[in-house]
This record gives structure tokens, sequence and C-alpha cells, in this order.
């Protein structure tokens, strides 16, 4: 099966001040090399500053890259083709009470990106947010409700319904689910991988819980100052590590797991 999704020697540099006259470059992603085929999870892990969240934005657009190329099915796809983009990946926030617009009911919300990047009249929209919520486990009516109005559990399933509602190719989620409780969390799990199943999605994951990396990654790349120290099959990564960090994390991972 070939790749879905293509990054090559994708680079991201600030400028900083080094005195008041002078700037100079600092690199936060070091040649980002990476592949995933359709229907697969890749997760970014790494300790707190690494990168994962950086390169996540890179990939679904929202940040633009020094250097580097992410291609979609071999065709590439330039910063600032949001249309084209937002149809192809779709990313849901770590925070959906910040991510989610209070002054707005839920289906205005979803109706946005359908009224920005389709031509679906509004009683077709309206069906396709109907049918949409219910994909992810809500009701039609939730579409009159505003945020506040919902648990935390639902303005995620909310903040998945906006991620889908264009049917994209692949979703990126960064720390989405790591604020909801144990119980929560895994009805979320269980729903991305359902719908995995029946859409062949594929999954960029950002998380620090390796529990849950575990059960849904296909691969894991591991991060460390801006750069990919360790890339691999999730089965081989968790039982046969190689780079130091990632020896780190499980077994940080690992003296957690056992209190």
């Amino acid at each position: 099966m070939s790749a879905l999704l293509e990054i090559t020697n994708l680079s991201q540099q600030v400028q900083v001040h080094n005195t008041w006259f002078k700037r100079r470059k600092i690199e936060i992603l070091k040649s980002i090399n990476l592949t995933l085929k359709q229907g697969h999870t890749l997760s970014l892990i790494g300790e707190s500053g690494s990168g994962k969240s950086t390169l996540a934005r890179l990939i679904a657009g929202l940040n633009q890259p020094t250097e580097g190329e992410i291609c979609i099915n071999g065709e590439p796809l330039e910063y600032g083709e949001h249309s084209k983009r937002c149809k192809l990946i779709r990313m849901i926030f770590q925070d959906p009470n910040t991510s989610l617009n209070p002054r707005c009911r839920i289906g205005q919300i979803l109706e946005v990106p359908l009224a920005l990047n389709t031509y679906l009249q509004e009683q077709q929209r309206k069906q396709r947010i109907a049918s949409t919520l219910k994909l992810v486990g809500l009701l039609p009516e939730h579409a009159q409700y505003y945020p506040q109005m919902l648990s935390n559990g639902q303005k995620q399933r909310v903040a998945l319904a906006r991620a889908l509602i264009l049917n994209p190719k692949i979703v990126v989620a960064d720390e989405s689910i790591s604020s909801l409780d144990v119980s929560v969390r895994s009805q979320i799990i269980n729903l991305l991988l359902e719908l995995q199943e029946r859409f062949a999605l594929s999954y960029i994951i950002v998380s620090n819980d390796l529990g849950m990396v575990s059960h849904m990654s296909d691969q894991v790349a591991v991060m460390h100052q801006g750069e990919i120290v360790e890339w691999a099959t999730t089965q081989t990564l968790f039982e046969q590590p190689q780079h130091e960090i990632t020896q780190r994390l499980l077994n940080a991972y690992n003296t957690e797991f056992k209190k």
C-alpha cells in the first residue's frame, strides 16, 4: 500500500532577537521525514517542547514551514491552500473550551466549514450537520445548544464532528483527549477507532498518554529538540526501544503504570 501522506525534509525556523539590533534564526523543526498509510494511525510522542504540536500544526496548515514538502497521494499541499487542505486534513485542538466559540450554537459552528468550502445549500448543510452529530454519538437537537450547555466529553465530540464534517482523509488530534476523565476518554478512543474502521480514516495523534498510544497506533515517532530520533511500528518501539529518549519515556510510563 502506497503512502497517503508523505512529509519530506520539513523544517521550521523562527527569528528571535539576539541583541537590540540583531536577530538570529532558531530551527525548531529539523528536516522531518514521515509517511502515513490510509487507515493507519501515527502517534507523535516526546518531552515537552520537543516539537510535536509544531509538527501537527504544520501538517494541518496552520503554520508555514520554512522548507520541505507535504504531499497527499503524491500531490504537494502548499501553505495557504486552505480550502483544498481542509477537505483533506482536519485538526482537533487540545481544549474544546477555547476552540469552540461560546457565542455560537453548535449548528453554527459546524456550518462554517460547510459554508466556506462546499456548494451545499442550506437544507443540505443542515442534513450534513445532523448526520455528523449522530455519527459522533450526539443528537441532531444538539445543533441548537451552546458549547457551555454540554459536558466536556460532549464538547470533544462536537470538536470531532467539526473535524469530520468535510469528510477528510486525515484527522490530526493534538492532546485532544488528555483533559477528559478516564471513562469519557475510553468512549472517545473507541469512537475514533470505530470511525477509522468505517471510513478508513488516518490519524496523527499528539499525546503523552503512552497507554492510548500503544492501543491506537500503528506507528510511533519520538521527537526531541525538533527532530525525530526514533520512528518504528508500535510493537517494535514498545518492545525494543533504541533511543535513550524513547527508553526514558517508556520507563516513566511503566513506573507510573505500576503505581
